[in-house]
């Protein structure tokens, strides 16, 4: 029996099973990404935007522990600034997420 001496000699093989069902939403998540990345910024990043603002209000508790570290780092703020601050957050957090190498 041969032993590997290195993780370079691992030749990764498609497992069939990956086409069933279960995994069809994971394949239309890598769609999704991939068409996303090939869209022209320009066009991309207002849309991703929205989604971020979207995703934002959705995240109740992301969205609350945000607004607890700013109300705790800025406290002359008013409570509309600090909304949107994290709207602004989430807006770019969406738009940076394939860029951030």
């Amino acid at each position: 029996m041969e032993t590997k001496k290195n993780n370079s000699e691992y030749i990764p093989e498609f497992d069939k099973s990956f086409r069933h069902p279960r995994y069809w939403g994971a394949w239309l998540g890598v769609a999704a990404m991939a068409g996303i990345a090939l869209t022209p910024p320009k066009f991309r990043d207002p849309i991703l935007a929205r989604l971020g603002r979207f995703a934002g209000r959705l995240g109740k508790s992301s969205r609350r522990r945000a607004l607890i570290n700013l109300s705790l780092c800025f406290p002359e703020r008013s409570e509309a600034e600090r909304e949107a601050i994290v709207d602004e957050m989430f807006c770019h957090r969406a738009a940076s997420d394939g860029n951030d190498g």
